[in-house]
């Protein structure tokens, strides 16, 4: 039988309306690096961390609306898109007197069109101008943010009532969410022996949680969000803060991830409850083997998850979290098991609702 030898290389893609804001000077409030709400001021200040955000949105509607302005700037440094598109979501919010549901959306596109303005038609390098251009590219980074995180609402600002709810967001520490993603994809008999991302038949899967996005994008996501960037310890994991994936590749992840969590629960039930038969696969296989998909059917036929291992597939499909570890001699950390619980459980809900998903990696 054919030996696979190669280590885990870790992942390393590279792959004219005047503005409607209200003059008045506007500091800037924190940064959205934080992606979740900030804390309030009396909490002790946490430390920073990678952190990732996962969510859904309406591709055909980004596509529309969005993707146009993030390409524009990305390419020629154009804001005027992102200018009117900023300006129709405000004019919206104004003529549905809606500032209470959408106050934050309000408060960074007033911000981003405040400063816009100010450094418009100015030669001069003052420091004062200086300093506006800098918080211009500040709330251009937040308007951009923006766009996607709340994608949602603002499709409902502008195009009302045509747009049902979607799934919630999740807030994963990064190390809990990539750790999960390893040991779940890992496809070698053995969990602990390190997988080359070369052969992994979910490579793209793989790739779309470290932040590449499936079709390409088509712009350079660090130019719009820069998002890693100022926390010197911080543990920066991937190469890319942000990707997004069609109605089309989130259909296909979804059964890709689906599987990988069934196989992975099935190989740690081999283990943790019939050690004698994993002891003679062992002996057949290497470490860092697959089994052939022939025998993996006829062993899941053999073995089949018992009441435990099946509730646990079930509920983390779904959504909801395991407490304890399935088998005293299980090797799968129910924490890693959550995390990717979260990623899988979003998936299937997309693909449920036909929508695209999207990854934010971020300091916060």
């Amino acid at each position: 039988m054919a030996k696979n030898c190669n280590k885990n290389k870790g992942l390393q893609p590279k792959v004219s309306n005047k503005s409607t804001a209200q003059k008045v000077p506007m500091p800037p409030s924190a940064p959205l690096n934080a992606l979740p709400e900030t804390t309030p001021a009396t909490a002790s200040p946490e430390p920073l961390h990678m952190r990732t955000l996962i969510g859904t949105i309406r591709i055909h509607l980004y596509e529309e609306l969005l993707k146009p302005a993030f390409i524009s700037f990305d390419r020629r440094r154009d804001d005027e898109p992102l200018r009117q598109l900023i300006e129709s979501i405000v004019t919206s919010i104004a003529m549905r007197d809606a500032y209470d549901g959408y106050r934050k959306i309000d408060d960074i596109c007033q911000r981003y069109l405040y400063y816009l303005e100010s450094i418009r038609g100015v030669t001069s390098k003052s420091w004062e101008q200086l300093e506006n251009a800098a918080l211009c590219d500040y709330w251009r980074t937040q308007a951009f943010l923006t766009l996607i995180r709340e994608s949602n609402a603002i499709f409902d600002l502008l195009l009302p009532d045509t747009q049902p709810a979607l799934p919630p967001c999740k807030f994963l520490l990064q190390s809990d969410f990539l750790h999960g993603v390893n040991a779940v994809l890992n496809p070698n008999l053995d969990p602990f022996t390190p997988f080359d991302r070369e052969t992994l038949p979910t490579r793209d899967l793989y790739d779309f949680s470290y932040g590449v996005s499936f079709p390409y994008i088509g712009f350079d996501t660090e130019n719009l969000f820069r998002l890693q960037h100022q926390a010197n310890d911080a543990d920066i994991r991937t190469s890319h803060d942000f990707a997004i994936a069609n109605e089309t590749h989130t259909a296909h992840f979804a059964q890709e991830a689906s599987a990988a969590l069934q196989n992975s629960l099935f190989r740690d039930l081999l283990f943790s409850q019939h050690h004698k038969f994993y002891d003679e696969l062992m002996v057949a296989f290497e470490p860092n083997e697959m089994l052939p998909d022939p025998l993996s059917e006829e062993l899941s036929q053999r073995f089949r998850f018992d009441k435990i291992y099946q509730s646990a597939f079930h509920n983390l499909l779904n959504g909801t979290p395991i407490t304890k570890q399935l088998h005293r001699a299980s090797r799968l950390d129910f924490n890693d098991l959550n995390s990717f619980g979260a990623f899988v459980s979003l998936l299937l809900q997309a693909h449920k609702q036909n929508l695209g998903v999207y990854i934010f990696h971020y300091i916060g």
